[in-house]
């Protein structure tokens, strides 16, 4: 949204995924996280479990709602906003340093070329993002954030 309302040749790069957590001998995703909460709340899991397990996914960067975070992702790189599979690599793989410098290549050829965000935030562009979603399954928080997107790039 920001990239759109400023209008200046720039791009979008997702920090990335984190890896699972360690709980009991077992690796706990996000995704695990999301299961015992909602097993907690139908009271089939005691409060005590639930509260353990929430810390554990946050090894790799905080504990965040990572799968809309990821539709988010994908949906900006068929935007064109994003470096196509720069948003996919987990944040602490080591190519995640060869995706920001590929990333400032790719801003410093944009600001020769007078590129914008606006050029880029085309209706078919984001068609193709919605497609991307949809397709995957994606969350509803990516359908909000398209539509502020589509609202700021006008």
């Amino acid at each position: 949204m920001a990239l759109a309302r400023l209008n200046r040749p720039s791009i979008m790069i997702y920090g990335g995924s984190i890896l699972p957590g360690r709980f009991r001998g077992r690796d706990v995703t996000i995704q695990d996280v999301f299961e015992v909460s909602e097993l907690s709340r139908l009271a089939r899991c005691p409060m005590k479990i639930f509260w353990s397990w929430k810390p554990v996914p946050a090894r790799g960067g905080r504990l965040r709602r990572a799968v809309h975070r990821e539709h988010d992702a994908m949906a900006f790189e068929f935007l064109g906003i994003s470096p196509l599979n720069g948003n996919s690599v987990p944040a602490v793989d080591p190519q995640k340093d060869l995706v920001g410098y590929q990333a400032g290549q790719l801003v410093m050829e944009l600001i020769k070329k007078n590129i914008t965000p606006k050029q880029i935030l085309t209706r078919d562009a984001f068609l193709n993002a919605i497609t991307a979603v949809v397709a995957s399954g994606g969350s509803t928080n990516a359908v909000l954030h398209l539509l502020a997107c589509a609202h700021e790039a006008g």
